[in-house]
């Protein structure tokens, strides 16, 4: 992700510490990571890492449940542009899916 951020925008080390500063202290094992449940609450999960596909513009967050040795991934769409605004889609992003990068 720090390529694609890094690429000529003078935004990529507000966004390169937003992006670290969600996922700081969130080591395998740390109770504090919860995501939604099927009935409504939460439940808590360890985040295992960040991922980015490029076709299409897509940032996934793969987890896994402390009750079930599972791995889940979260899908967030992304509509980049040559002239998107990285710092924009960022706080969008954490504005609209906090559930998700709840350090």
């Amino acid at each position: 992700m720090a390529k694609l951020l890094s690429k000529g925008n003078s935004n990529s080390t507000g966004i390169s510490s937003k992006l670290q500063g969600s996922s700081s202290g969130l080591s395998n094992g740390d109770q504090s990571y919860r995501v939604p449940s099927s009935t409504g609450g939460f439940i808590a999960a360890d985040p295992i890492k960040f991922c980015l596909r490029f076709k299409p513009p897509t940032l996934a967050i793969v987890y896994q449940l402390i009750a079930k040795p599972r791995k889940y991934v979260h899908e967030f769409k992304l509509d980049l542009k040559e002239t998107t605004d990285i710092a924009k889609i960022t706080d969008e992003l954490f504005s609209k899916e906090h559930i998700y990068f709840n350090p």
